[in-house]
């Protein structure tokens, strides 16, 4: 005999419509879970990279000096100073010493030493320049006078001649009335031999 053929009632047919939209629903809410799972952990991996990026961005100290770019008023050009909140250095000199007797040539050595200043102040046009001169005990008073005033000078047409506006150049000459080194050897006098050039606001 043929085997007996199923039959469903319209109830059965309707449970099982309905059983398989339910199970289509909460595939589908599932699937649109996990895709907000995933905008939320790419939004929050977005948002932890811009963040980190400001950080490093905020950090950034491209002079050395202590304080932020985003902060920093004042371009040091390499220069090792104490610097303000700002980024402004409170003192910035350079010494060019151990002048020859009686000379007021820069030799090429101290030329060269003072490229970082002279980069400083390019950079930096607030600034003014104050050069002092100085001179050992050697000879006597009023001769070590004018020869600090050849220093003083010789340092001004340094900067000058690197690119420094005059204007903001001051010279003082001392001869040998402040003595780096107050003794009577001629170590202490070659230390006195010298052009002190220091930075103003």
């Amino acid at each position: 005999k043929p085997a007996p053929v199923a039959t469903t009632t319209s109830a059965e047919d309707e449970a099982a419509r309905k059983a398989a939209e339910a199970e289509e629903a909460r595939r589908a809410a599932e699937a649109e879970e996990a895709r907000r799972a995933a905008e939320a952990e790419e939004a929050r991996r977005a948002a932890a990279a811009a963040a980190a990026a400001a950080a490093a961005a905020a950090a950034i100290d491209s002079d050395g000096d202590g304080v932020p770019d985003r902060l920093d008023k004042c371009d040091n050009a390499g220069l090792n100073v104490e610097v303000d909140a700002d980024g402004c250095p409170l003192k910035v000199e350079f010494t060019v010493a151990q002048l020859a007797f009686n000379s007021a040539v820069i030799d090429q050595k101290s030329k060269d030493d003072a490229t970082k200043f002279i980069t400083f102040l390019k950079e930096n046009p607030a600034y003014h320049v104050v050069i002092n001169g100085y001179a050992d005990d050697e000879g006597t008073a009023k001769n070590n006078m004018i020869i600090s005033e050849r220093r003083a000078e010789a340092g001004k047409q340094l900067l000058i001649s690197n690119g420094i506006d005059a204007e903001r150049i001051t010279t003082h000459a001392y001869g040998e009335t402040q003595p780096a080194i107050n003794a009577k050897t001629e170590e202490a006098r070659a230390a006195n031999r010298r052009i002190e050039v220091n930075i103003l606001q």
